[in-house]
């Protein structure tokens, strides 16, 4: 169930009418948005008893079935919240309302969720070193471990088709068909980059679609991490609205793709873009030194990282075509160079 509640004029009265849905009446002291997503909008939010939390705008056009997010993060919420076990990892603990629902519903039609802040604590923006990689990427193979004992059965999937790489395939020739923007004329050599690397990459792509038999996070890189700040160490996983059925080799995919340049995600000098080998190699050893992968995945492991940049591509291609109707903006073409940045990545990595 959404809880309902009034909401004021002003940006700070809004956040405090969401913390009042979750039975939060201290006022707000301090409000920040946190920046870094494409898809939801996020604040940090401090009240006056000196609690911290973290609440969320969701974007109901990309998560269109919300109660599938809901029943899966509060079977997340209790696996890691619930009993006495220890963890090396654990996720933000979710805000309840009165009806112990985790989302909120403005009288706007916005829907929120709420989260206890993780203190002393922040999202990396970057793998800068060897032992950066090896702290994510042994979280992230710990929080995919943990899912493997989740009880009562499959999650539910919140994007259907998410990872589906002929779908995104079939995604961009449509956009490029389609032409909403008038753009497809000028960026006829990043269409046929792109489908010159779809063709090589869709066997591979398959079989490790093949392979998603457990829950994993989906979107694992290291800006849905939050790390000690004073130490560096991972704390919690975040971002956990894609946590669903899939194949740890698309979260070991994502870590590589994520992480093998120091360069931006939309850099527009594509000829200083390397790939970082030993950075590379530490994410895979970290993520193995948590996750055991099946005889049949080890081969392919070395198509992870490739397989997820060009999927990656593929979409932020595609909504450059579709006018940006789906990762936020924040300059004209950003998208056009996150896709050309992801097709690099691929050529790169394919060199092998």
């Amino acid at each position: 169930m959404v809880a309902t509640t009034n909401i004021g004029s002003t940006p700070s009265e809004r956040l405090g009418a969401v913390l009042r849905a979750y039975q939060i009446e201290s006022d707000i002291t301090a409000a920040a948005p946190l920046s870094g997503g494409h898809i939801h909008r996020t604040w940090s939010v401090t009240t006056a008893d000196g609690r911290g939390y973290v609440v969320q705008e969701l974007n109901a056009q990309v998560f269109r079935d919300l109660s599938a997010c809901e029943e899966n993060l509060r079977r997340i919420d209790d696996l890691f919240h619930l009993g006495d076990q220890r963890r090396d990892i654990t996720i933000p603990r979710h805000l309840r309302t009165e009806t112990a629902g985790l989302h909120a519903s403005l009288p706007d039609g916005s829907v929120w969720r709420g989260t206890c802040r993780v203190e002393r604590s922040s999202a990396p923006q970057a793998v800068r070193t060897t032992d950066d990689a090896s702290v994510v990427a042994r979280a992230f193979g710990t929080f995919a471990t943990a899912l493997r004992s989740l009880p009562g059965g499959p999650l539910r999937g919140t994007i259907p088709r998410f990872h589906d790489f002929e779908w995104r395939i079939d995604q961009l020739r449509e956009a490029r068909l389609a032409d909403r923007t008038g753009r497809a004329s000028g960026i006829s050599r990043d269409l046929s980059d792109a489908a010159a690397l779809a063709d090589e990459l869709l066997e591979p792509a398959e079989a490790i679609a093949a392979n998603a038999t457990h829950a994993v996070h989906n979107d694992a890189k290291v800006t849905n991490l939050l790390c000690d700040r004073a130490t560096g160490a991972a704390r919690a996983v975040v971002d956990l609205d894609t946590t669903m059925p899939g194949s740890a080799l698309v979260d070991l995919g994502e870590l590589i793709r994520s992480g093998a340049s120091d360069r931006a995600e939309d850099a527009d000098d594509l000829e200083a873009i390397e790939v970082r080998w030993p950075v590379i190699e530490a994410l895979i050893d970290g993520f193995r030194d948590r996750y055991e992968f099946s005889t049949a995945e080890m081969p392919l492991i070395r198509y992870a990282g490739p397989v997820l940049a060009v999927e990656n591509g593929m979409r932020f291609l595609a909504d450059h075509l579709n006018g940006d109707a789906y990762f936020r903006i924040d300059r004209p073409g950003q998208n056009l160079d996150r896709a050309r940045t992801q097709f690099r990545l691929a050529v790169e990595l394919l060199r092998s």
